[in-house]
């Protein structure tokens, strides 16, 4: 079964196939499982189209998602009827929607906007965190290892194949094999 571009094995439980979503965990999974009613062990095949339709359209845009409604979409033993509930108990709209816990909550595509966003703001603003991420360094000052290897693989190299201006005077020969190990050229690790 695939929502939103994500293919979700059909023999593997719900609540495992919703953490590939980026911005859904182990533990915000069940949550949204509880909160259209569905069990914890079902599996995906086990989804009836209507709940597919309801957490395709929570996940697309979580902020816009409507509330879910008070009564269970399905039975907790995975029936496929739907329940016939007591009606909706009189509560002030505006205390659901306070309530309502996945509102906030990003998923995909906006979580990572968010992440590229927050990490622009801090480089632009001139902060210690911000500098520490454009150069791909430990942003909370953690020690780190291998730092040498990645700066010297990150060096521009002599040779470049691109041609940054024409000129009147004549190209050089291309260099000779010897002329790669010449005292010039050679690395000061070497």
């Amino acid at each position: 079964m695939i929502i939103l571009g994500k293919n979700l094995v059909e023999k593997k439980s719900v609540r495992i196939g919703l953490t590939q979503f980026f911005g859904i965990n182990h533990a915000t999974a069940p949550r949204i499982l509880q909160r259209f009613s569905i069990p914890n062990r079902a599996l995906v095949s086990d989804l009836t189209e209507p709940q597919v339709a309801a957490l395709t359209a929570f996940l697309s845009s979580t902020t816009t998602a409507e509330l879910p409604p008070r009564t269970p979409v399905v039975d907790p033993l995975g029936n496929r009827e739907l329940l016939k509930g007591e009606p909706e108990k009189p509560l002030a709209e505006q205390h659901r929607a306070a309530a309502d816990w996945g509102r906030n909550m990003l998923v995909e595509q906006e979580l990572k906007t968010k992440y590229n966003t927050d990490i622009q703001f801090l480089y632009r603003i001139g902060t210690y965190r911000g500098k520490r991420h454009a150069i791909h360094k430990p942003i909370k000052t953690r020690n780190h290892n291998g730092g040498t290897a990645r700066r010297l693989n990150r060096l521009k190299r002599y040779f470049s194949t691109s041609t940054a201006s024409v000129s009147t005077t004549p190209s050089p020969s291309p260099m000779s094999y010897a002329g790669l190990f010449s005292r010039r050229f050679r690395s000061p690790l070497f």
